[in-house]
């Protein structure tokens, strides 16, 4: 018998969109924080890893801009 997603070790990993709402990220996807490198004329270089998310098995990412703790969804998209 098949586990149900939820708790299976390892999920397979999906973005759900939600209407008016965040993405759903399931999977335990890790999300890192990254910033762009350029150089001295400001053309883009490479990447730069500058830190690292807390690691969920379900994260809720903002799409509308307007949250207090980006990249993650506080709400604030919410009349």
């Amino acid at each position: 018998m098949a586990m149900p997603e939820s708790e299976a070790p390892n999920p397979t990993p999906k973005i759900t969109i939600q209407t008016d709402g965040p993405y759903i990220v399931h999977g335990s996807v890790p999300l890192v924080q990254k910033q762009q490198v350029v150089s001295e004329h400001g053309e883009p270089l490479a990447w730069e890893k500058t830190g690292e998310l807390e690691h969920r098995k379900t994260y809720a990412l903002c799409r509308c801009g307007q949250s207090a703790h980006k990249p993650l969804c506080d709400g604030s998209h919410k009349p």
